[in-house]
C-alpha cells in the first residue's frame, strides 16, 4: 500500500464513498462500505495518503451510515 500513489486513494474514495455508487453500496451491502470506510481510514492513518478534510469528512460518514445499516 506504501507504493501508491495518492491520486489512486482519492478516486477510490471518490469512487466508492460518494454519489449513486456509495448509496448503491450502503443498501446492497453496508458491510462492504464499511471496509473500504475502513481500509481507506487505515491508508490514511499509516501515512500512506494525506487525504483532504472534505475526504475524511466522507470517509467519516460512510463508515457511520454503515454502522448504522448493520446495528439494525
Amino acid at each position: 500500500m506504501g507504493d501508491v500513489e495518492d491520486w489512486v486513494w482519492h478516486e477510490l474514495l471518490r469512487g466508492y464513498l460518494t454519489g449513486s455508487v456509495k448509496e448503491r453500496i450502503k443498501q446492497q451491502n453496508p458491510w462492504a462500505l464499511k471496509h473500504i470506510a475502513d481500509m481507506l481510514y487505515e491508508a490514511y492513518q499509516r501515512g500512506y495518503w494525506k487525504p483532504e478534510e472534505s475526504e475524511l469528512d466522507a470517509l467519516y460518514a460512510a463508515a457511520s451510515e454503515a454502522e448504522l445499516l448493520i446495528e439494525r
